[in-house]
C-alpha cells in the first residue's frame, strides 16, 4: 500500500498533547494524548549514516523479513538501523534536557535468552557515557504458540528458540541521566563506539527529559531503609514487607532496591512514594505490590520487573490486586513486568474511584491497565503506555462479577502494542474514551469494542470521543481488524455507542469495522475523519446485524472506497455531511 503520513500527528514530537480534530476546523475538539514532559524523537527525521528500515506493517509470522518484522513494530513504521563501528545518528534537542530514553533493538544471542551491549552516547560533540542495551526481555518466536495464545489456550509462554522462526517482540528500552544540562540547540548523537560489541543496533525514538532533582521525605514518612533495605544490596523484600507491616506512611529513597524475590502486600491505607520516577526503584522478578484495600495511594517511583515471557499462572505484574475504594497512582514507571497493573483478580474490596494518572507503562507482556471483576468509576489518564503486550488500557467485564460500570480511559498516549489493541472494553457499562492518542498497533484495533470474552452485556450509553488513530488496526492470522473494530463476538452489542470527532489516520485495513456473528450495531457516528484506508473506510462483514447511523463522515481520498457492506442484515442510515 501507499503510505500518507501527517507531520503534526507522526508523533516526531510529543512534550504536549496533540491536535485532535474531525473533518473541519468547525469541528474541532480539544487536544488528545497526555501532556508529556519530554520531547520525542523519530531516528528516521535524525541526520544519520545508518539505513532505514521500513516503513512495513508485515510481520514475520505473515512471511515477512526480520528487517520487516522491526519496522512493523517501530513507531511511524520506520526506524534505522547502525550495522558498523562508527556509523551513527544525530539529534538535535529542541527543548533543554538531561536525561535520553532509547527504544531499540539489538540481536537475540544465537541460542536464544538475549544478550547485553552497550551503545555509545555523545553529547555536544563530547563522549558523555555507554548507554546499557540489553535483548533478555524480548525476542519470542513461532507463530505455532501465539496462534495458541490467540485462541485462548494457555501454554506455557511464548516460544524462547530461535529455530521456531517467526520473530517478534523485538524492542526494549533503556534510560539515563547525562549527568549535565543540555541547552536546546545541542546535539545528543547515538554511535556505535570501540567497546560496543553488537553486530547492529535498530533505533526506533529517543525521548530527551529535563528531568526534575530528587523530592525529599516529606513529614511523617518512614524510609525502607529504617526497616533495612539497601539500595544496590542484597534482597530488599523482606525489609520492604515489614516497613509496611508496620507502618502506613513508606517512604523509598533514592537508588535502586533490587533482587525482590517476593510481592509486597500493601494494607489498606498505605501511601508509598518516592524521590521520583527517575531516581527511586525497585526491581526485580517480583517488583509487585499487592493490593488488599480501601486508599491505597502510590506516587513517584519506579517498578523495573524480570519477565522475559507471559505465564498466566505468576503475578509478576507491577500492580495486583483489589484496592477498594478511592486508590490512587500517580507518576510511576512501570516497565518489564507481565502487566502494569492487573486491576481486579485477588482479595480485597472491588474497586471504585481508582485514579490512574501521569504513569508510564511500557515493554509488558500482557496489559499495561486491566480494569477487571467489577472495577468500576474509574480513570486513566495522562499516561503514556508504548510497548504493551497485550490491551494497553482494558476494562474486562467479567460473568461472574459485577459489571464494571462508569470507567473513564482519557487523554492517554498510547504507542505500538505489540500485541492486542490501544484501548478494549469487553462488556460493561457507561464506559468513556475521550482524547486519547492512540498509534501503531501491530495487528489489532487502535480501539476495540468486544463482547467477547465471557464477558458481562453492555448496556447504557458508551462514549467515545475526541481520538486520534494512527496507522491502527492490520492483520493476523489472515483476519484484518479496523482501526475502531465493534464486535459481538459471544453476544449482540446491548446499549448505545456514540462516536463522535475522532481521526483515522492512514488505517492498516479499515478505518472502522463492524462484525458479528451476533448483533453488532447501536452505533453513532458523527465527526469522523478517515484518511488513505489500508482497504475501505467503513467495513460492516458479512452475517452482522443490527444497525449505525453516520453523519459529518468524510474518508479520503476521493477514489478510495468509503462504505462496504457485505450483510443484507445490517442498516447503514446516512445522515447529512458525509462524504465517501
Amino acid at each position: 500500500m501507499t503510505w500518507f503520513f501527517v507531520p503534526c500527528l507522526a508523533l516526531s514530537l510529543c512534550c504536549a498533547t496533540l491536535p485532535c480534530a474531525g473533518y473541519s476546523p468547525a469541528t474541532a475538539g480539544p487536544a488528545c494524548g497526555a501532556g508529556l514532559p519530554y520531547v520525542e524523537y523519530e531516528a528516521e527525521d535524525a541526520a544519520t549514516n545508518g539505513s532505514l528500515l521500513g516503513p512495513s506493517t508485515t510481520m514475520a509470522m505473515n512471511g515477512g523479513t526480520l528487517d520487516d518484522e522491526i519496522a512493523a513494530e517501530s513507531s511511524g513504521r520506520q526506524a534505522v538501523k547502525l550495522s558498523a563501528r562508527g556509523q551513527y545518528l544525530r539529534f538535535t534537542a529542541r527543548r533543554r534536557c538531561n536525561s535520553i530514553v532509547l527504544r531499540y533493538v539489538i540481536p537475540d544471542s544465537p541460542s536464544g535468552g538475549g544478550m547485553d551491549a552497550s551503545l555509545s552516547c555523545w553529547v555536544k560533540g563530547s563522549f558523555n557515557q555507554e548507554l546499557k542495551l540489553s535483548s533478555k526481555v524480548g525476542w519470542c518466536y513461532g507463530a505455532n504458540l501465539d496462534y495458541l495464545r490467540t485462541a485462548g489456550i494457555n501454554v506455557p509462554g511464548y516460544g524462547k528458540n530461535p529455530a521456531s522462526g517467526g520473530p517478534f517482540h523485538l524492542y526494549d528500552e533503556t534510560h539515563a541521566l547525562l549527568g549535565r544540562q543540555v541547552p536546546a540547540g545541542s546535539t545528543i548523537t547515538l554511535k556505535v563506539g570501540p567497546h560496543d560489541g553488537a553486530a547492529w543496533y535498530v533505533v526506533d525514538l529517543v525521548d530527551l527529559e529535563e528531568v526534575a532533582p530528587p523530592r525529599t521525605m516529606p513529614s511523617g514518612f518512614v524510609s525502607i531503609t529504617t526497616c533495612g533495605a539497601v539500595a544496590g544490596g542484597s534482597d530488599c523484600s523482606a525489609a520492604i514487607q515489614a516497613c509496611v507491616n508496620s507502618h502506613r506512611r513508606v517512604w523509598i529513597p533514592g537508588g535502586n532496591f533490587a533482587s525482590l524475590s517476593a510481592a509486597i502486600r500493601v494494607p489498606a491505607g498505605t501511601e508509598m512514594r518516592g524521590a521520583g520516577m527517575w531516581y527511586s526503584e525497585l526491581s526485580g522478578y517480583y517488583a509487585t505490590l499487592e493490593l488488599n484495600g480501601d486508599k491505597e495511594v502510590f506516587s513517584d517511583f519506579m517498578l523495573d520487573g524480570a519477565t522475559t515471557n507471559r505465564d498466566e499462572w505468576v503475578g509478576d505484574n507491577g500492580f495486583n490486586g483489589k484496592c477498594g475504594v478511592g486508590s490512587s497512582l500517580s507518576d510511576l514507571w512501570i516497565e518489564h513486568e507481565k502487566c502494569g497493573y492487573w486491576a481486579g483478580n485477588g482479595s480485597g474490596p472491588t474497586i471504585n474511584g481508582l485514579l490512574i494518572r501521569a504513569c508510564r507503562i511500557r515493554d509488558t507482556y500482557a496489559d499495561g491497565v486491566n480494569l477487571n471483576q467489577g472495577a468500576s468509576h474509574s480513570t486513566v489518564t495522562e499516561c503514556n503506555f508504548r510497548n504493551t503486550g497485550d490491551d494497553a488500557i482494558a476494562s474486562w467485564s467479567q460473568l461472574g462479577f459485577p459489571p464494571n460500570t462508569g470507567n473513564t480511559f482519557s487523554h492517554n498516549t498510547i504507542q505500538c502494542p505489540w500485541r492486542a489493541n490501544g484501548v478494549a472494553l469487553y462488556g460493561g457499562t457507561e464506559a468513556r474514551i475521550l482524547g486519547n492518542a492512540i498509534s501503531d498497533t501491530l495487528n489489532y484495533p487502535g480501539i476495540f469494542v468486544d463482547q467477547g470474552f465471557k464477558s458481562n452485556p453492555f448496556g447504557g450509553g458508551t462514549e467515545i470521543t475526541d481520538n486520534v488513530l494512527s496507522r491502527c488496526g492490520g492483520e493476523f492470522y489472515g483476519r484484518g481488524y479496523g482501526a475502531l473494530t465493534f464486535c459481538g463476538k459471544q453476544g449482540a452489542l446491548a446499549g448505545s455507542f456514540k462516536v463522535s470527532r475522532l481521526r483515522i489516520l492512514d488505517p492498516v485495513y479499515a478505518g472502522i469495522e463492524i462484525r458479528g456473528p451476533y448483533g453488532a450495531g447501536g452505533e453513532s457516528f458523527d465527526q469522523v475523519r478517515i484518511s488513505h484506508p489500508g482497504t475501505v473506510g467503513v467495513l460492516v462483514q458479512l452475517s452482522t446485524t443490527g444497525s449505525a447511523s453516520f453523519s459529518h463522515t468524510v474518508v479520503t481520498p476521493a477514489d478510495a472506497v468509503g462504505l462496504k457492506n457485505l450483510s443484507s442484515g445490517f442498516v447503514v442510515s446516512q445522515g447529512a455531511g458525509n462524504r465517501w
